[in-house]
């Protein structure tokens, strides 16, 4: 009966499913090549307008939990940007990959303060400038403005950083305000295969 019990417990705990929380603090994306006949909406297109000779430009479909998404990347003038969109073709962010330099000091420094005094050691391996469009703004409008400036203020900044804490190395994925506060902290799941990037 005692064995019973136990079993019991033991299959029960097993058909729990995970909390959402976990899930929200997990970054796990799968990213497909996909071409651009099958990317959503007009994006594509506005950015054509802006500037039609664009460097590395690829478009996938990506999967991040119970999220599905699309992304326009390329090279311009010397940054990668990368754009997302949702499944209508909605834009939903833009993201110029920097170096730490291009962020401003002062926030430069709060950030690498608040790694130093979380973690034992750290090592920042992507940063990427992160842009949300105002309500009011017109899209391609906003789009120009970022990849004509692509350091004029940012919404976030989100930094990929591997740390060692106790021993034991992980990724995270940080989302800072520009004033460096964290407002975003997901573990990084990578698979080797088909995590995608610049």
């Amino acid at each position: 009966m005692r064995s019973y019990i136990l079993f019991f417990a033991v299959f029960t705990a097993l058909l729990t499913p995970v909390p959402s929380s976990y899930a929200q603090d997990t970054k796990q994306e799968k990213e497909t090549s996909i071409k651009l006949e099958d990317f959503p909406g007009s994006i594509p297109g506005s950015v054509h307008q802006i500037e039609s000779n664009l460097k590395r430009e690829k478009f996938y479909k990506q999967q991040d939990g119970d999220e599905l998404s699309y992304e326009m990347k390329f090279r311009y003038k010397r940054y990668d940007h990368s754009i997302e969109v949702d499944t209508t073709g909605s834009l939903i962010d833009t993201e110029v990959e920097i170096n730490k330099k291009e962020i401003p000091r002062d926030l430069r420094k709060r950030i690498s303060n608040y790694l130093k005094k979380e973690f034992e050691r750290t090592k920042i391996e992507k940063i990427q400038a992160q842009f949300i469009k105002p309500e009011h703004q017109v899209v391609d409008e906003f789009l120009e403005k970022v990849m004509k400036e692509p350091l004029a203020k940012p919404d976030h900044y989100e930094i990929i950083v591997a740390i060692k804490n106790d021993g034991d190395f992980k990724r995270f994925e940080f989302l800072f305000d520009t004033e460096g506060n964290v407002k975003k902290k997901r573990k990084v799941i990578r698979n080797e295969y088909d995590y995608l990037i610049f």
